[in-house]
């Protein structure tokens, strides 16, 4: 009876669980979205696996199984059914986490329970009468209380952390990989009750200092055992900035150009100077493949939606399409007569755009390898490209300083954005296609009202090129990297720089994780970083990343830059612009030479 329930339920689809989260939304007036926290719970039952032996005790299978049901029912969350459901899992996990063995199943049963208690308090006030927000306030305490005495109280959790920072070695502490698992997963129930509404309330989330402690030391180390790990709560409420995630990624005998992260963040493609691209696993830091066959050095990367093939372009003027489980190189697409600098899939993956040096953009077809369209305009390379979510219109910019909008069923130019004083070397669209984001050889981000044309915003900071953007989901926070060495997150509504993350050297690109809690960039240091930021109120939950990568320096926390006076930081700055311009001319003078084109503007005192 239960699997024909849970049958029938999935059976109403997306839309009816879209009106059910839309009813109980307007009835916490709009400070709890339903549908976010059921994905965070079952993100959080994912971590359960089959076979583990808490689910021998019938109490964790009933609460587990109920949870479930409730999490993809179609009803609303506060129904009759879902009430006793909720009741049921809360009685069955508060059993459960007595009685199992292993700390990080007691761990795994607390989370359930506190996703139950949460519910109830909340919605039995809210059948009471009660003022929505101060039923989510109760309610948030609740979840607070009893992740603060039942996890940050543990014993053995607190055993754990004392050998981590340093302590005593006790029975738990013999056993590395499970100490460190129970550390990670307490890690993520904390950052579950951070998540829940009302945000305002964090103030009062239970903090354990040897906990956060040993955390970010593992963080540090890049730990392989925090694959499940959400730290970002922790940074936030620990006053910390952005923490470099363990080792970098080195393997790419060239500067990094480009990089993407794969829509499940389990994985990243990484392309460079070398000719070559490689595949990453975010868990164990490892090389999965390395994609030859382009005969200049790679410029630019998309991962299709699907996560099994990739687009490159390169400076030997042409795309490929790659399969990514076998390494392959499935077409070769050419048309270009000058370097592929940016690329983006759409459509479905069934179509591509091309910017290049040779001043244009191209539409591809992606199944036939045949070019639908060349776009026209610019005067000068077109650096940067992006499609709207729509799939129908498409932003550029250029080194004529210019950004273009162009309509991708007729090729033609809608708007020309003109606010830069040097080449547009990077742009995104906004999720809800009204904004977008560019960053310039002017040193500066700009934010655009695509309607109007207008600039909203000019963002300033960076002391060089900006050479990458990426705008975060939900288009309240930006990621920006520059050949000043530093990326630095942005708030899009006041334009502040929120955090400044030190580490490489000239930075060439950078993408976000889905959920906002990690950033990946590449550098003219030849490495790939991965950066733990700090939680955004509110942010869902989901499966953090780890990496590990044999034999290089550990990686320090970046919250707070080592001083430097201002002659020191002068003289650097210098130094590192001025390799990064001279690298830079390499590049258009060895095109230059081989092809003998007219070439782009370039640089006058390592500005574009």
């Amino acid at each position: 009876m239960a699997a024909l329930s849970a049958t029938i339920a999935e059976s109403g689809g997306a839309i009816a669980k879209r009106k059910a989260a839309r009813s109980v939304a307007a009835a916490f007036e709009g400070e709890y979205d339903e549908q976010v926290v059921k994905e965070m719970v079952l993100s959080q039952l994912d971590l359960i696996s089959d076979g583990i032996k808490a689910l021998r005790h019938k109490e964790f299978k009933a609460a587990q199984s109920e949870l479930t049901l409730w999490a993809n029912s179609a009803e609303p969350g506060n129904s009759t059914m879902n009430m006793h459901r909720l009741q049921a899992v809360y009685d069955d996990a508060r059993v459960a986490a007595a009685v199992v063995e292993k700390p990080i199943d007691r761990v795994r049963a607390v989370s359930m329970q506190i996703y139950a208690a949460y519910h109830l308090q909340a919605f039995v006030m809210l059948r009471e009468g009660r003022p929505s927000a101060e039923c989510l306030r109760s309610a948030k305490r609740e979840a607070q209380i009893i992740y603060e005495t039942m996890l940050l109280g543990d014993s053995e959790l607190i055993s754990a952390c004392d050998v981590e920072t340093g302590g005593f070695l006790k029975a738990l502490g013999r056993d590395k990989t499970s100490r460190r698992q129970l550390l990670a997963a307490v890690s993520s129930v904390g950052h579950a009750v951070w998540s829940l509404a009302p945000h305002s309330d964090n103030v009062n989330h239970p903090r354990l200092e040897k906990f956060e402690h040993a955390m970010l030391r593992l963080c540090e180390e890049g730990s392989a055992h925090l694959a499940k790990a959400e730290v970002g709560h922790l940074l936030e409420a620990a006053g910390h900035g952005p923490v470099a995630n363990g080792k970098p990624f080195k393997g790419h005998s060239g500067t990094v150009r480009c990089c993407a992260v794969f829509a499940g963040d389990s994985k990243a493609l990484s392309g460079s100077w070398d000719d070559s691209l490689k595949v990453w696993d975010l868990a164990s830091g490892q090389c999965l493949h390395t994609l030859t066959g382009h005969s200049g050095g790679v410029r630019c990367c998309a991962v299709f939606a699907g996560d099994s093939k990739a687009l490159s372009g390169s400076y030997d003027n042409s795309l490929k399409v790659w399969d990514l489980a076998s390494g392959q190189c499935l077409h070769t697409l050419t048309g270009h007569s000058s370097g592929v600098w940016c690329c983006a899939v759409f459509a479905g993956d069934s179509k591509a755009l091309s910017g290049s040096w040779d001043k244009s953009l191209k539409v591809w077809d992606l199944a036939s390898g045949q070019c639908l369209h060349t776009l026209t305009g610019h005067s000068h390379s077109v650096l940067c490209c992006a499609v709207f979510a729509g799939d129908s219109k498409a932003l550029s910019g250029s080194d004529d300083h210019s950004l273009k909008v162009w309509d991708l069923a007729s090729g033609q130019c809608l708007h020309t954005l003109t606010g830069h004083s040097g080449g547009v070397r990077c742009c995104a669209v906004f999720a809800g296609d009204s904004k977008a984001l560019s960053g310039s050889g002017d040193d500066s981000l700009k934010v655009w009202d695509l309607a109007s044309g207008q600039c909203l915003h000019t963002l300033t900071g960076h002391s060089n090129y900006v050479s990458c953007c990426a705008v975060f989901a939900g288009d309240s926070k930006a990621l920006s990297g520059s050949w000043d060495n530093s990326l630095k997150v942005w708030d899009l509504a006041s334009g502040q720089c929120l955090h400044t993350l030190t580490g490489h050297s000239s930075v060439w690109c950078c993408a976000v994780f889905a959920d906002g809690s990690m950033a990946l960039s590449g550098s003219n240091d030849k490495s790939l970083k991965v950066w733990h930021l700090p939680a955004a109120s509110g942010a869902c939950a989901s499966i953090d990343k780890s990496l590990l990568a044999e034999g290089q320096a550990k990686m320090p926390i970046c919250a707070v830059p080592a001083a430097e006076d201002d002659a020191a930081a002068k003289l650097r700055a210098e130094d590192d612009s001025g390799a990064a311009a001279e690298e830079l001319h390499e590049e258009r003078d060895e095109f230059e030479n081989e092809r003998g084109e007219d070439s782009p503007s370039r640089p006058q005192n390592s500005r574009s």
